[in-house]
């Protein structure tokens, strides 16, 4: 007789997988890591999200002409502060990449610069 044929004809038993205390203890803290970290990052988002919303910022708005330079824009609009400083001010309130600007560009000139 062959000893598959016994195993074939052996009736399927279904049973739930029992955890010992050890794998309760390895979910348990799987599961509190999972939240905290889900925390930690609804808390970080949302700080970055509200982070420099309270007060408006005054603005000046220049259009570039046909010549224009950011830094001849920036030397004019900001002639107490340093160029380089006001260039990447005006860079970062507009998100330029670089310093390429086009005839017909509206820069933001933050106000801060035109009053020192």
């Amino acid at each position: 007789m062959d000893a598959t044929n016994n195993l074939s004809s052996a009736p399927i038993v279904k049973t739930r997988a029992r955890l010992t205390r050890r794998g309760r203890q390895v979910r348990a803290l799987a599961l509190v890591m999972l939240l905290a970290a889900v925390i930690v990052a609804a808390i970080s988002f949302g700080t970055q999200a509200f982070a420099g919303d309270d007060e408006p910022i005054e603005v000046t708005r220049v259009q570039v002409q046909p010549g224009d330079t950011l830094w001849d824009i920036a030397q004019l609009s900001a002639p107490r502060h340093d160029v380089r400083d006001a260039v990447a001010e005006i860079r970062r309130a507009n998100h330029l990449d670089d310093a390429t600007v086009h005839p017909g560009d509206q820069l933001i000139i933050p106000a801060h610069l035109l009053d020192a």
